[in-house]
């Protein structure tokens, strides 16, 4: 009678097994805590999508990878119901204990302790789903435009000029506190603009032939600065914004008059205007490829107080009304911290004189009426974080 022999064992299999195992040890999931007030669960890593539930501090959540500034974390809700969504990075922190490091380097162990307890407060003053602080750096140009009309005994247009001008323009926002579950927040904002303007004059005489024509340049500074108040409707980073702002503003147009026989004909005439700017603004965002915004609003320029150089060359108590600046705005993030933007505002201010003007040549104004129209666009670079 024949003898069965034992069966032997390949060995692939079982190595294929082993191998698996390890591949798939790597990607278990780790424990984790949520270290902010408000946390949104996102269905996708992407400021555009549905918010599955908020959570808050202390929350716990499985973290099932991370990359690209996300976490996607595994959330078990009552009646042991789970389900993934996707978190920003920074608000949730790993609970599995560090390896346990070597003798010899326990004093170093020691040392960078503070350092990760120094962590934890980064992560609740970025409660606020965005910027914190952005600084902008960008180009305008700029279509000036002035017109003086009187009101004498044939009231009308007197005359009128426009020139182009470029140069750059610098500005500054940050926040500094935010309430409501960080939905509303408070801060500051800054801005600088310079612009060199340059044109040709030709003057021509009662035939209307040109008698001189001179070259010449002006510029203008534009310093602003005010208190804003956004609220933000909803928890996601692209939910819909409203502000308010308020401060002061000082203008100043620097004129480079033109010349005829060589005394000045103060036909281009040196403003300085101060003004209380206050306004209201919305912004949306615009699922594209990448992060985009549309913001628009519009400011108020009140209690303005006007002067010339030439002093009353215009007319006696020069009053500044009211006016008004309607603007766009446009932004695309297409990396982390880095925006760029294109602007366009509108500006109209309205000025009133009383008397006669000195200008050369403009005797006949009496009680004069001034319009100033101001067209700026500018690119600009921001950086934010």
């Amino acid at each position: 009678m024949a003898v069965a022999r034992p069966r032997s064992f390949h060995p692939l299999p079982i190595g294929v097994f082993l191998l698996f195992g390890l591949l798939t040890s790597g990607v278990r999931a780790e424990p984790g805590t949520i270290a902010s007030d408000g946390v949104a669960v996102l269905s996708e890593p992407t400021a555009f999508a549905e918010t599955l539930v908020q959570l808050n501090r202390g929350d716990r959540v499985e973290i099932q990878k991370r990359g690209e500034g996300w976490a996607q974390v595994r959330v078990t809700v009552p009646g042991n119901f789970s389900f993934s969504g996707w978190v920003l990075e920074h608000f949730v922190v790993s609970d599995r204990p560090a390896a346990p490091a070597p003798v010899k380097r326990a004093v170093v162990r020691e040392k960078r302790t503070p350092r990760v307890r120094e962590d934890t407060p980064r992560i609740e003053k970025r409660e606020w789903v965005g910027e914190r602080f952005a600084l902008s750096a960008g180009f305008a140009f700029s279509l000036y435009g002035y017109q003086l009309d009187t009101a004498n005994a044939v009231p009308g247009k007197v005359f009128s000029y426009s020139f182009n001008g470029f140069g750059p323009e610098i500005r500054a926002r940050g926040w500094a506190l935010s309430v409501l579950k960080n939905r509303l927040r408070f801060g500051a904002e800054a801005a600088f603009q310079y612009l060199l303007y340059n044109y040709t004059t030709r003057l021509r005489d009662g035939t209307g032939a040109i008698v001189d024509s001179q070259g010449s340049s002006s510029s203008s500074t534009d310093l602003v600065g005010k208190a804003v108040t956004e609220y933000r409707f909803g928890d996601s980073v692209g939910a819909p914004r409203v502000g308010f702002g308020a401060g002061y503003e000082r203008f100043k147009f620097s004129a480079d008059d033109i010349e005829q026989d060589g005394a000045p004909r103060n036909l281009f005439v040196s403003q300085t205007m101060a003004f209380l700017r206050t306004g209201l603004y919305g912004e949306f965002h615009v699922p594209l490829e990448k992060d985009a915004a549309v913001r628009v609003g519009c400011d108020l320029l009140l209690f303005g107080s006007l002067e010339e150089d030439p002093v009353n060359v215009t007319g006696a108590s020069a009053k500044a009304g009211t006016g008004f600046e309607p603007f766009l705005a446009a932004d695309w993030m297409p990396w982390e911290h880095h925006r760029f933007g294109l602007d366009y505002r509108f500006r109209y201010q309205a000025q009133d004189f009383s008397g006669t003007a000195s200008r050369n040549g403009t005797d006949n104004v009496t009680d004069g009426h001034v319009t100033n129209q101001i067209h700026n666009i500018v690119a600009s670079y921001t950086f934010s974080y």
